[in-house]
């Protein structure tokens, strides 16, 4: 399957990443065993929306494992940043998450965690029912 994953140390995502081959990926971490880790959580992607996908989960999850680090840009083109990479959003997705965080009245960043947070809490009811 190619996707994202998260490798999940209890309730805290520890390590986001992308692979062609999810299951393999898995299990080259496994024998690695560089990342501490007792799930993980693999998630379709359209390969040309991997980087962007990634980073963004990288963004709200803040990984211990992941040194990449990165910040939202509207930018069309990329921009290196000293300390890691843009994210490039669409201006209609900047703008549309831009307009729910403030019905809730809550800075961008915040809106995207709850967000990853609730699709965290599916994942894992999807987990228990199997």
């Amino acid at each position: 399957m190619i996707g994202i994953y998260l490798l999940m140390m209890g309730n805290d995502v520890v390590y986001v990443g992308q692979s062609v081959n999810i299951d393999r990926r898995i299990k080259e971490h496994k024998q690695e065993k560089k990342k501490e880790f007792d799930s993980f959580f693999p998630m379709p992607c359209d390969i040309s929306n991997l980087d962007s996908s990634e980073a963004m989960l990288i963004l709200v999850h803040n990984p211990k494992y992941n040194k990449q680090k990165y910040e939202i840009s509207v930018n069309v083109k990329k921009k290196q940043i000293s300390k890691g990479k843009q994210i490039n959003l669409s201006k209609e997705l900047y703008n549309k998450i831009t307009k729910e965080a403030k019905k809730l009245d809550m800075p961008r960043t915040q809106f995207l965690h709850m967000l990853m947070l609730n699709f965290k809490y599916k994942l894992k009811q999807k987990k228990k029912e199997k």
